[in-house]
């Protein structure tokens, strides 16, 4: 690092204390953590900018030094000890050295569930508004449960535009909420087919080819958010909403997609205990250790491996078009003040920007959503199938739809697998209960 992190500690928890103090908020202690050697602070009295009209609107003096807080999940902690987490600092560090009026304070909380990123933003916002964070990090349903609780505030302007066209047509669909631009795109995950090309020569594209293949498959199918099935089910042409906007399903898609886990499961192709398989990690290990040679998985699984026998493409649908839905994370404003929304855009793009992006993703295991940051990618291989994979890649529905689809999903497909019920019987009890 090129700063002394104790002395960056110093400065940002003084800044910090004082505006605590001043608000007289004694009795938010854990609200507003103290920074710690695990959460680095990025602080810093530097050179003028580079640019001295990159935050036009700001009309502090000069020479004032303004706290700017930034909340991120546990994963994306720029103090972890490795590659992604070291080039995250030295790019919050980069900004700090263009922008000496304002102190990045970096704040790690859970990213969902009680005292997670929108949890907390609920809290602070009644509590104490004034040490509400600036920017932070959401996962894109969480930013969606963000929306609704009014806790973050719009982009001025789309992500995709004539201006900045450099984006996957994803980054739209991660970005926008109730026709607002409410997430500037960090990173993506997408849903692949991983598959060994070792005992795959002929890769199946849709339902037929792949049952007639043989290939031992796994997946987890107990998953209660059922985001697999989904996305299959939006694949054949499925609908999640009804006339009404109201969460919906449809018999015939469903029925399709039922009967294709159930000949799998009567062909031997899925594991006996499917059903009880309730995590991707669970399902990958199966894979991973050689039982199986197609795992229907996430996309940062196949860029974690360093062994060039494995690859992925597309899930697999009925008539063979290349499918797939992803989601991801991004950068959301949860300061009413204008002026700290300015600089707060101002670093999103920043940590956006393709040369960061580029390496960063390659790093993490994540997808950029601009083409040209999958430039700065060195592993050919995961380059173009990164680039295929978002060409086409579809948003899950919104995080409200599928917390009632879901349960009915997995409920329909676990009564498929273990034989409680026939294709037909599991398809439309799944939309009746969706239905009332």
């Amino acid at each position: 690092m090129t700063l002394t992190l104790a002395k960056k500690i110093t400065l940002a928890t003084m800044l910090l204390a004082t505006l605590v103090l001043m608000a007289g908020c004694d009795q938010l202690e854990g609200l507003v953590s103290i920074p710690t050697t695990n959460t680095p602070e990025i602080s810093a009295t530097l050179p003028t900018p580079i640019s001295a009209t990159s935050l036009p609107t700001l009309t502090m003096e000069a020479s004032a030094l303004v706290p700017m807080v930034v909340w991120v999940p546990p994963q994306f902690d720029p103090g972890l000890d490795n590659e992604a987490s070291q080039l995250l600092f030295e790019r919050l560090e980069a900004f700090q050295e263009d922008h000496p009026n304002l102190v990045l304070s970096i704040r790690v909380k859970s990213e969902t569930g009680p005292a997670g990123l929108v949890d907390a933003l609920r809290t602070t916002s009644k509590v104490a508004p004034q040490v509400l964070p600036d920017l932070v990090l959401l996962p894109y349903g969480e930013m969606q449960n963000a929306v609704a609780r009014s806790l973050v505030y719009p982009y001025a302007s789309p992500v995709l535009s004539e201006d900045d066209p450099d984006w996957f047509p994803l980054a739209a669909e991660l970005s926008t909420y109730q026709q607002n631009t409410y997430s500037l795109p960090m990173a993506a995950n997408t849903l692949v087919m991983a598959y060994n090309s070792g005992l795959i020569q002929e890769v199946p594209t849709n339902w037929d080819e792949l049952l007639r293949s043989g290939y031992l498959m796994t997946f987890p199918a107990g998953d209660p958010k059922a985001l697999l099935t989904t996305a299959f089910y939006l694949a054949e042409g499925g609908q999640v909403r009804n006339a009404t906007q109201s969460a919906a399903l449809a018999t015939e898609p469903l029925t399709a997609v039922l009967g294709y886990y159930s000949q799998a499961m009567i062909e031997n192709l899925l594991p006996a205990n499917s059903a009880q398989i309730t995590s991707d990690l669970a399902a990958w290990e199966l894979f991973a250790a050689g039982s199986r040679q197609i795992a229907f998985t996430w996309f940062d699984r196949y860029l974690a491996l360093t062994d060039p026998v494995f690859d992925v493409q597309p899930l697999p649908t009925t008539d063979g078009e290349p499918f797939t839905m992803a989601t991801g994370w991004g950068w959301v404003l949860t300061n009413p003040d204008p002026n700290k929304q300015v600089a707060a855009a101002e670093l999103a793009r920043f940590l956006t920007a393709p040369a960061f992006s580029g390496p960063w993703t390659e790093a993490a295991n994540l997808l950029p959503l601009r083409p040209s940051a999958l430039t700065y990618w060195e592993n050919a291989a995961h380059r173009s199938a990164a680039s295929e994979m978002l060409s086409f890649a579809a948003a899950f529905p919104d995080d409200s739809v599928q917390s009632e689809i879901g349960p009915a999903l997995q409920q329909a497909v676990a009564n498929v697998l273990s034989g409680t019920e026939s294709v037909q019987e599991a398809a439309e009890g799944a939309v009746e209960q969706v239905g009332n």
